[in-house]
């Protein structure tokens, strides 16, 4: 009889214990999940998802085969939850949550995240800029797009070698063909300017392109040229009377004159 109040008292003892562990971790988490570092302006979150965050952060890394492991149904809301934890975290703890997943992801998700990083990153180096009337600090920086600092340094430093800058460079390949494209267009309507702009563009290297504009230089009416130089002998009010004639001239024919 005794042996058994000893193993009932161990017992119960033993399930105090397990109980009160549990009741640690829980208030462990509650209060893990009162720090998580969220974007500016984030509203309420599904308890859920934050009990969701929380346990990939302060647990083990994923495994590249953690979700196949899964039920469907868990594998499908852990997609969601991962999906609503990117949208929602922010600085350290977006950096350790993405750690924790990163086997998991696919290359394109990968390029998806680092895109939308860049992006956002140097739309608040130009903000900051124009607002601050100089550079942006990373704190600064940090703090206007929700990422680390050291997400940030590693975005700065490697953007020369990444596959975005080789994207960037191509996109703009294809925008410097339609401007020139435009300045075609303009140049063989007249417009020597935009005409020299595409001779200079299109040359062949080590050859200078150039336009000579010669109707800067003169006016002339059937057989007779009238030059900059002569316009400039004359009198005062017989230049000026010279430029009401010419510009009555052109406005009724419609042909453009040299600014004298």
């Amino acid at each position: 009889m005794e042996l058994k109040f000893k193993k009932f008292r161990k017992d119960r003892i033993s399930m105090k214990t397990n109980n009160q562990s549990k009741d640690t971790k829980e208030l462990l988490k509650q209060e893990r999940i009162k720090k998580l570092q969220k974007k500016r302006g984030a509203g309420a979150v599904n308890p859920k998802i934050e009990e969701f965050i929380v346990d990939v952060i302060y647990g083990e890394k994923w495994a590249s085969n953690h979700l196949d492991k899964l039920p469907k149904e868990q594998r499908t809301a852990s997609l969601k939850f991962l999906e609503s934890a990117l949208n929602l975290l922010a600085f350290d703890d977006r950096e350790r949550f993405i750690e924790r997943i990163e086997s998991v992801l696919n290359e394109i998700t990968k390029s998806n995240i680092w895109e939308v990083e860049q992006v956002s990153i140097e739309n608040a180096i130009d903000a900051l800029t124009r607002e601050k009337n100089r550079y942006a600090a990373r704190l600064e920086m940090a703090e206007k797009t929700g990422l680390s600092a050291t997400t940030i340094d590693k975005h700065i430093g490697e953007y020369a070698q990444s596959p975005y800058h080789k994207k960037r460079q191509d996109e703009l390949g294809l925008m410097r063909e339609r401007l020139l494209s435009r300045c075609y267009l303009l140049g063989t309507g007249g417009d020597m300017k935009a005409a020299r702009l595409f001779l200079e563009a299109t040359a062949y290297p080590g050859t200078k392109a150039s336009v000579h504009n010669q109707q800067n230089n003169f006016i002339q009416v059937n057989n007779l040229t009238i030059t900059e130089e002569q316009i400039n002998q004359l009198p005062e009010d017989k230049q000026q009377q010279m430029k009401d004639i010419l510009a009555m001239l052109a406005k009724r024919s419609g042909i453009q004159i040299p600014n004298y």
